[in-house]
C-alpha cells in the first residue's frame, strides 16, 4: 500500500522488457486519462457566470437568461 495523506492507493511493482517500456508507459497513462474522464463526468458542472447590476436590491442581469429553476449562477458585479 502507499499512504498519501489520508487514503491508501494500492501500489504494484511491474517488470517490463526494456523494449517495451514505451509501450508500458501509455498503457499507464491511457488508463490515468480514462479515470480522469470518468471522474470529470461525474463532477458537478461549473455554475454559469452572469453580468448583472444590483437595482432596488434586486441583481438585474445585464442580458438575457434562459436557465432552469434551481441552476446554481456566480453573480459579477459591474460598476456602473
Amino acid at each position: 500500500m502507499l499512504w498519501i495523506s489520508t487514503s491508501a492507493f494500492k501500489s504494484s511493482r511491474v517488470l517490463v522488457p526494456e523494449d517495451l517500456v514505451e509501450k508500458a508507459h501509455s498503457v499507464i497513462e491511457s488508463h490515468a486519462v480514462e479515470e480522469e474522464l470518468a471522474a470529470q463526468a461525474q463532477a458537478d458542472p461549473a455554475p454559469v457566470t452572469i453580468a448583472a447590476r444590483l437595482e432596488d436590491g434586486v441583481f438585474k442581469p445585464l442580458d438575457p437568461v434562459d436557465w432552469e429553476e434551481g441552476t446554481e449562477v456566480e453573480v459579477r458585479l459591474l460598476n456602473s
